[in-house]
Formats: C-alpha cells, structure tokens, sequence
C-alpha cells in the first residue's frame, strides 16, 4: 500500500503542477504570439492549455483526496493522527481562506478560457485573468503545505494553530523558501511540457508556428529542470541533517532519480531544438513521470517517523 500513497501522492503533485503554472504559461504564450504576428495559433495554445489546467485542478483536488484518505484510513498506514494535527494547526479562518482561494482559480481560469475562445477579444484581460488565477496558486498553497509539513517534522511544532506570525516565521525560513521553489521550478517544467504537447499538434497550415509554440514549451521545461539542480542542492543543505542523510543513503530510489532526470534533460533539450517527434515527446513524458515518482518515494522514505 506504501506504493499506492506514493503513486497517488505523484500523480496529484504533477496534475497541480500543471494546475498552477498552466495559467501563467497560457497567458506567456498569448503575449509572445501577439508580439510575433501569430495570435492565432498561440491564441488556440493558450485556450487548450487553459482547459487543460483546469482539468488538472479537478484531478489533483480528487487525487489529493484520495492519497490523504489512503494514509490515514487504510491499514497498516493508520495515521489519523496525522488529519488530527493539521485540524489543530489550521484554523477556521484559513480554512474559508483556502476555500475562497479555490474558488477564485476557477472563476478566473473558466472566465479566461472562455473569452479565449476568440483570438481579438479583450487579450488584456484573459492574460489578467490566467496570471491571477496561477499566480495565486503558487502562491499560497505551495507555502501552506510545506510550512504544515514542516510543523508536523518538528515535533515541538505538532499541533499549534497556525496564526500569521506562526505562518511568517515559517514562510521566511531558508527551509520553506527552497522547498516552494522547487515546487514552482516542477510546476514550469510540467506546464512547458504540456505546452510542448499542444503545439506538436499543429496542422500543415500552421506547422511553423505551432512549431514554434511547442519549441518554446521544451525550452521553458528545460530551463526549469536545469535549474532544479542547485534548488536541490539547496535543500540538501538547509534540510534537518539527520533528513538529509536519509535522503542520500536511499540508494534504490534518489540515485537513480538523479539519472532519470538528466536522461529527462536530455530529451528536452532536443525537443528545443525542433526534434518534436512523436516519440521523444512521449519519452520526456515517461520520464518526468518516473521523476516525480522517485523523488517522492524518496521523501516519504526519509520522512521522520
């Protein structure tokens, strides 16, 4: 069942990734094909990837969903301690809080794919709308989740309301600060990827610039996962130390993330430049899956009991 939790828990992380960033991208490439003349076809990029991260919010809230209730109700991972601590630490109040904030990503998401659906109307405000919507997912809900994992590794946080001065002194910890970045480094590298998708499929009519769309999708995926490389080194460093250990001696699992991720480097990086087959896309894909897999098995392997 460890298997299980672990698949749930990487499936929800990469479908909230695309959740987050998607948005942003949406509203990047839209500008970027006004300014080069082709709104039409980054116009249609934009709409589909918009659907596609507001089909990836519904899915990570039911993946999410179930991978919590699989680690606290179903045997021998009986740990309804766990949902007792976060209900101590969360208050009434930012439960509303988080409440209003799902919410308003999906007014803002739908309300932007929506007027998206013709290329002139009104650009400012669907790409106000998107960078609103990702912008405020990023944000917030990165933060909160690791600040209440961190509380919850640091027994002597276990259970205390999570106030704003609680939630200040965690926010601007070296800790926190590294872990959201990587989060939001994995949201860009899944979102350019996706977009990489979306213009791969491009008709003959349009083959140059959807080209061009899907290019700069693997450029945007790229650069992200290259720079996950000092955010990871990064975290090592300010992780408790007895973690950091853990972490390194999971032979089995980190080591070989590690190498997975640079074959991954490796396949995007020919996808920036034009190699858009079939095949390589579907690669990356497997590959970035197999990651986010591994590096999730590694935390919850190194996680303090």
């Amino acid at each position: 069942m460890e298997l299980v939790l672990i698949i749930l828990v990487a499936a929800h992380l990469l479908a909230v990734n695309l959740a987050g960033a998607g948005p942003l991208v949406a509203a990047w490439i839209d500008w970027r094909g006004a300014r080069r003349a082709e709104p039409e076809v980054a116009t249609t990029a934009a709409r589909t990837l918009m659907w596609w991260s507001i089909g990836a919010a519904v899915g990570g809230m039911g993946l999410g969903g179930a991978a919590l209730a699989q680690f606290i109700y179903w045997p021998p991972h009986t740990h309804r301690w766990y949902w007792w601590y976060v209900e101590q630490e969360i208050t009434e109040t930012r439960w509303w809080f988080v409440g209003g904030e799902i919410v308003f990503y999906f007014v803002c998401t739908i309300a932007a794919a929506v007027i998206w659906r013709r290329p002139g109307r009104l650009p400012w405000l669907r790409r106000l709308l998107a960078t609103a919507a990702g912008t405020n997912l990023l944000y917030h809900f990165p933060a909160l989740f690791t600040i209440l994992a961190i509380m919850f590794e640091r027994r002597d946080h276990r259970g205390l309301p999570l106030d704003r001065q609680l939630y200040w002194h965690f926010l601007l910890q070296a800790e926190t600060i590294a872990r959201v970045l990587h989060v939001w480094l994995s949201s860009l590298a899944v979102a350019g990827l996706s977009l990489c998708w979306i213009g791969s499929r491009g008709g003959p009519a349009d083959s140059t610039a959807s080209g061009r769309v899907a290019v700069n999708g693997a450029w945007m995926s790229l650069g992200a996962t290259l720079l996950q490389i000092p955010v990871g080194v990064w975290i090592l460093t300010v992780l408790p130390e007895g973690r950091t250990q853990r972490i390194l001696s999971s032979a089995p699992i980190f080591w070989p993330a590690i190498f997975v991720a640079l074959a991954l480097m490796h396949q995007l990086a020919m996808l920036s430049i034009g190699d858009l087959s079939r095949r390589r896309l579907s690669t990356a894909t497997l590959l970035i899956v197999v990651v986010v897999v591994l590096m999730t098995a590694t935390l919850y392997s190194s996680r303090p009991l």
